[in-house]
């Protein structure tokens, strides 16, 4: 993403901390179930490269979009580290790269849990902007 930022249009950050490690892997599980919980369906694929597809869309948002192009993917960092991770609220760009970077900085040994999720994961598949404006309101447009 620090490579291509003119394709990214939107963004947001979150940062929370908590000294308790139980405390802190709970919020990182709840963060993970609750962008999960935005996405159609989902595709796993573990270090190991085991894949597992299952819809998830249980009554939710679904969307006539057959006037819409299919253009945007919502890719969703978790991280949980030891220490505090400095994250700026997204306000344009330059706040979005200060993020990015200080998520790459996270040394090795203060890395203590990882999640990448990407929305729309099938290939050739993508979200409108009305699609990514609805599920996800708290993004900013860049």
């Amino acid at each position: 993403m620090l490579r291509n930022p003119d394709v990214i249009v939107y963004g947001a950050t979150d940062s929370r901390g908590d000294d308790d490690a139980g405390a802190a892997e709970r919020a990182f599980n709840r963060l993970s179930m609750e962008e999960r919980s935005s996405l159609k369906r989902e595709t796993v694929v573990n270090v190991g490269g085991f894949r597992h597809i299952r819809d998830t869309n249980r009554g939710g948002l679904t969307f006539d979009t057959s006037e819409e192009p299919q253009e945007l993917v919502v890719v969703t960092l978790l991280i949980a580290a030891r220490g505090h991770v400095e994250l700026s609220p997204i306000r344009g760009r330059q706040e979005l790269m200060d993020a990015l970077r200080a998520a790459g900085a996270v040394r090795e040994p203060d890395l203590m849990a990882l999640e990448i999720l990407w929305s729309p994961a099938e290939e050739n598949d993508a979200l409108s902007e009305r699609e990514l404006t609805l599920r996800y309101p708290h993004m900013v447009s860049l």
